[in-house]
């Protein structure tokens, strides 16, 4: 592959090489508390993941499209230590095994592969995942085909997708947390303020614009049960980082709390006026 679409590895190898060069997000796994917005999220998709393994016997743990492999290492730091990681980047697997040596975590099979084609043995994984993988795909069914191919029976597909998605979705996080910001971007001079953004978009990588339904069509073309529905109500907004720090990322902790408290995950389930991903769970 030449360009940067569909999950080339040229892209990512150049973003992955910068990670590794930089402490700036290089990690997002903590043994403490989130001290930013990434860090939140990470530990929220992990904890996510976590109340779905409680049913069945899942032992066997596949992230395709591993990046940095954060929620690999919450994984690992919990006791799991059957561990494959995948991804297309050869800097992108080197920075996770620099992560998991650095955290003192048993450090986990690595495969250099094309998610949409492994070459691994079929329903040979109990649980697949990834963070923000299936929206840099224009065509996302090579993807979950060799996802199914590779899931055993009863196994758990869990995928946060982070698609393009309009900026009136965080209108309340904007009201709330950063009016500034919203006075801005209605006179077309905001920054890019969204983490998603600012994150992400470092090179010209596909970032697709699929819906829902897209997502539940497809797994019920491969024979998985399951639904894809709005994700993350979380916003990142604001540009004073203490500010997020102590005002933002606190009302977002309490907030999840609440939704561990009162509902069955995933706890970081949103309305579709206010989601800025979208989740996709399904079984075999």
């Amino acid at each position: 592959m030449e360009s940067n679409k569909d999950g080339s590895y040229k892209g990512w190898n150049s973003i992955w090489g910068k990670k590794q060069s930089s402490n700036d997000y290089s990690i997002l796994f903590t043994k403490g508390k989130a001290k930013n917005i990434l860090e939140f999220w990470q530990k929220c998709y992990y904890e996510d993941l976590k109340g779905l393994l409680k049913k069945g016997d899942i032992k066997r743990f596949l992230e395709l499209g591993s990046g940095r492999a954060t929620t690999s290492m919450y994984l690992s730091n919990d006791g799991y230590t059957d561990i494959t990681l995948v991804d297309l980047s050869e800097n992108a697997l080197e920075l996770a095994k620099v992560n998991f040596t650095n955290c003192n975590l048993q450090l986990p099979k690595t495969v250099l592969a094309d998610a949409r084609k492994t070459n691994l043995p079929a329903s040979s994984f109990d649980c697949i995942y990834n963070i923000g993988l299936l929206e840099h795909f224009e065509d996302v069914e090579p993807v979950i085909a060799e996802t199914a191919r590779l899931l055993a029976k009863g196994g758990i597909v869990f995928m946060p997708i982070f698609p393009k998605v309009s900026a009136k979705k965080s209108l309340l996080s904007r009201m709330l947390f950063s009016p500034a910001s919203l006075i801005a971007h209605f006179f077309k001079k905001a920054k890019k303020t969204s983490i998603v953004e600012a994150s992400k978009n470092e090179e010209s990588i596909v970032r697709n614009t699929y819906g829902p339904s897209y997502y539940t069509d497809l797994i019920k073309k491969y024979n998985l049960t399951g639904s894809c529905n709005s994700y993350n109500p979380y916003w990142g907004v604001n540009q004073n980082k203490q500010f997020e720090k102590l005002v933002t990322l606190n009302a977002y902790k309490f907030s999840y709390f609440l939704q561990k408290s009162f509902y069955k995950p995933p706890y970081m389930r949103a309305k579709k006026w206010n989601g800025l991903a979208y989740i996709l769970i399904a079984r075999k």
